[in-house]
């Protein structure tokens, strides 16, 4: 009787172990499909830009942009304008163009190349800088 009671108990043991890692893995997995592509990605960029500001990496003209502007066309799947982070002030001067390039458009895989311009009230381009991203899974 004390062997089935401890083969009972041991397999109950098995059983909420597994339904707990079960639910916690369908939780996460649950949490990612619900994440946008563009999402994933402008959140990595917003993260890169936070970073290049604090090293510096960005210039002055950065606090005074009056728009931006994202061509990413070319990929229909992504919105990314809306989730970009940049601060934007009707009194700035100056425009940034965000233009993304994708490693593989074909096969819609690889990795995004993002060239930032910065453009005066003239259009004359003042700054560039380019940064790879992964491509969101």
């Amino acid at each position: 009787m004390k062997k089935v009671f401890g083969i009972i108990l041991i397999l109950f043991g098995f059983t909420y172990v597994f339904l707990h890692l079960t639910k916690n893995s369908l939780e996460i997995s649950d949490l990612s499909s619900q994440l946008e592509p563009g999402a994933i990605l402008a959140d990595a960029i917003n993260k890169d830009l936070i970073e290049l500001k604090k090293k510096g990496e960005l210039p002055e003209q950065w606090n005074s942009l009056s728009s931006v502007t994202v061509n990413i066309d070319h990929i229909k799947s992504i919105d990314i304008k809306s989730s970009l982070g940049i601060n934007t002030n009707p009194k700035g001067k100056f425009n940034l163009e965000c233009t993304f390039f994708n490693e593989d458009p074909a096969a819609g895989k690889g990795r995004y190349l993002v060239k930032f311009s910065i453009y005066d009230q003239s259009q004359n381009e003042l700054w560039e800088k380019f940064r790879l991203y992964n491509r969101p899974q």
